[in-house]
């Protein structure tokens, strides 16, 4: 008879570390719950930096037009004064062009 208590206390103490056991998809959608605040923070941090980002670069964007169209204007002021003084204009703009045999012969 005592025996048959002992064996009784063991599936009492079974049954007992079951009901302790949390299953993994218990496990899992509690520990999503508690990092869904640290995402949502995140997102909205690489928002606010994107946001910056873009507002950066149309300010980049803006200032590179006005460079260029300064540029533009003074390399246009520059040509009209060597033309004014009756000065070729630079080659830079342009590349000369050789006929196949001279190309050749400049080669050699």
């Amino acid at each position: 008879m005592h025996q048959e208590e002992q064996l009784d206390s063991d599936v009492d103490s079974d049954i007992d570390d079951y009901d302790n056991i949390v299953s993994y998809h218990q496990y899992q959608s509690n520990t999503e719950v508690e990092n869904v605040p640290t995402k949502v923070e995140s997102n909205k941090s690489l928002r606010t930096e994107s946001k910056k980002l873009k507002t950066d670069n149309k300010a980049h964007e803006d200032s590179y037009q006005e460079e260029l169209v300064w540029l533009r204007h003074a390399n246009k002021v520059v040509t009209e004064f060597l033309q004014s003084y009756c000065q070729p204009v630079p080659m830079l703009s342009k590349r000369p062009t050789f006929a196949s045999k001279d190309l050749h012969k400049t080669a050699l």
